[in-house]
């Protein structure tokens, strides 16, 4: 029975093998025949069907490492996969989606099954932002629209891929980030207008596409999320009350975020107990309305987390203080009492 079921979920996969037209090393044409003996030997045993196809039509392309195709960059944007074989050790270069020949036919099988189980994610990424595409909504005045966050969210719940989407300002790229919400690209003007909350965000679109060609400086997606939901409110978002605790999980990569020092000072009161808002922008000693832009920030990075019990704050205060030597421990404690906020 376990049997039928796995075969009756069993897909399609196509994959095509690109070769160059200069002349070739026999090594590489060895290397193509023997992958497309295994694809051959390896039917009805993995996870999906694969079959050979033309580019045009393939989920995978299959490339000699020394002659890419000048076609693979427009190949990968439209959410191709790129399978390289390499006919010689090449550290600098070797990836995760590497063949080097000679190679085994386990290492094959598992490349395989690791590139079905990547489209497969990209395919569920591509039904979760269905909804996302296309233009945001435009709020009313007095309205607040969390559509980019909430786009920003979906992409990094799903990891991996090479699809890059791109963010439009009326029919110019403004920003590109890349599957998985780790990476982001934007020139430095637009860096700085997130930065600084001028960029509105909410009155763009978004949609698949290729990454730019200019260069343009490659940065932590998690500074991207941060302060699109610093901005978005100054009040707290629809799923946060401003009189629940609050604590984190742990602390946001700053050095990719940056953030100015009354949010690190948000972020450091929240680590030593679970606060409510007025609590934390007290011992923060900024505005409450910045308070709630921080929270924000935090619970779009699910590093947020309310109170387990109504005590937990009080227990967690009055617990005798307990020496260690942990280095990290050390560390939190010198920066809450340089921001002032107590060892």
């Amino acid at each position: 029975m376990e049997t039928t079921l796995y075969a009756s979920r069993r897909r399609d996969r196509r994959i095509a093998f690109v070769k160059s037209p200069a002349p070739q090393d026999a090594k590489v044409a060895h290397a193509m025949q023997l992958l497309t003996s295994m694809l051959w030997a390896f039917k009805g045993t993995t996870r999906s069907a694969w079959e050979i196809a033309s580019p045009e039509e393939a989920d995978v392309i299959v490339f000699h490492a020394d002659a890419p195709d000048g076609r693979l960059p427009e190949w990968q944007a439209s959410g191709k996969l790129a399978l390289e074989i390499a006919t010689a050790p090449q550290p600098g270069a070797i990836g995760s989606r590497t063949l080097v020949y000679p190679f085994r036919a386990a290492r094959a099988f598992a490349l395989l099954e690791q590139l079905d189980a990547e489209l497969e994610s990209a395919a569920a990424l591509n039904y979760a932002m269905s909804s996302h595409t296309g233009e945001f909504k435009r709020p009313a005045p007095g309205e607040e629209s969390w559509s980019f966050v909430d786009a920003l969210r979906t992409l990094r719940a799903y990891s991996g891929g090479e699809r890059w989407w791109v963010v439009y300002r009326e029919a110019e790229p403004v920003l590109w980030v890349k599957s998985g919400g780790v990476v982001y690209l934007a020139d430095p003007a637009v860096v700085e207008s997130l930065r600084q909350g001028t960029l509105q965000l909410h009155e763009m679109r978004m949609q698949s596409g290729a990454p730019p060609a200019n260069g343009a400086q490659l940065r932590g997606g998690s500074e991207l999320i941060w302060f699109a939901a610093y901005y978005t409110s100054n009040r707290l978002a629809v799923a946060l009350s401003d009189s629940a605790r609050y604590r984190i999980a742990r602390w946001p990569n700053f050095g990719a975020i940056r953030p100015p020092v009354a949010q690190i000072r948000v972020v450091a009161a929240l680590s030593a107990r679970a606060v409510d808002l007025g609590e934390v922008a007290s011992l923060a000693r900024i505005p409450v309305t910045d308070a709630a832009r921080t929270l924000n920030a935090l619970s779009a990075l699910g590093l947020l987390l309310p109170a387990e019990s109504d005590t937990e704050s009080v227990v967690t205060a009055r617990a005798p203080a307990t020496p260690t030597v942990n280095a990290l421990g050390a560390l939190l404690r010198n920066i809450r009492r340089h921001l002032g906020l107590g060892a």
